[in-house]
């Protein structure tokens, strides 16, 4: 289980990112904040000091009550099957 205050950097961020783009306030709902936890939680399982986009996308397939893991649930692509798809691009890019 991440704690709330080690995906607040990581919140923080997207929080300026909306800021400053001059869209106005937007707001994370909770399983949006889930998933970025999820996510920081999958960057330390692989050893990865920060959460990027391949630890967000492993968060999303994770959190099973969002859209985004319903849809790759639908295409039959589980956490397991982007973990291992990440873990193989890492290994290649190496």
């Amino acid at each position: 289980r991440v704690a709330t205050e080690e995906a607040k950097p990581v919140l923080d961020r997207i929080r300026r990112l909306v800021e400053t783009t001059g869209e106005g306030e937007v707001s994370l709902t909770p399983r949006s904040e889930k998933a970025v936890q999820l996510a920081v939680l999958d960057a330390r399982q692989l050893g990865d000091d920060r959460a990027d986009t391949e630890h967000l996308l492993l968060g999303l397939a994770r959190e099973p009550e969002g859209g985004a893991a319903r849809v790759l649930a639908d295409l039959g692509v589980s956490h397991e099957e982007v973990l291992r798809r990440v873990s193989e691009a890492r290994s290649t890019a190496e």
